[in-house]
């Protein structure tokens, strides 16, 4: 990825991607959820060009935070100028229950595309 390429990334990752709920994944799952959200970025606009994206919405909650194991919840909305796709997914792992989320709506965008 040349330099011009990283800053196009980084400015979308900055300015277009919003992530409601990052305080409840720990540290290390946070920096994943980070590396694979600039992953998709990033060949989102290898395919299709930045001007295409328009937002990136994830919305992530804990569900039975008093028991002994916490439930995720995560919501992701992507608006592009093709158009928008949702993705709900819920599950122990906050890591995996992102993940699986993020990938519903990479397979809906090139599906459709």
């Amino acid at each position: 990825m040349v330099a011009e390429e990283k800053k196009i990334l980084e400015e979308i990752f900055e300015n277009k991607f919003h992530f409601v709920g990052e305080s409840e994944f720990e540290t290390g799952e946070s920096s994943r959820i980070k590396e694979i959200t600039k992953k998709f970025i990033g060949l989102f606009i290898d395919k299709f060009g930045a001007e295409s994206f328009q937002e990136l919405k994830a919305d992530a909650k804990v569900m039975n935070d008093d028991g002994t194991k916490k439930e995720y919840e995560v919501r992701i909305l992507f608006v592009t100028d093709k158009g928008s796709y949702h993705s709900e997914k819920n599950g122990w792992e906050g890591y995996l229950v992102f993940k699986d989320a993020l990938e519903a709506i990479e397979n809906q965008v090139y599906d459709n595309n």
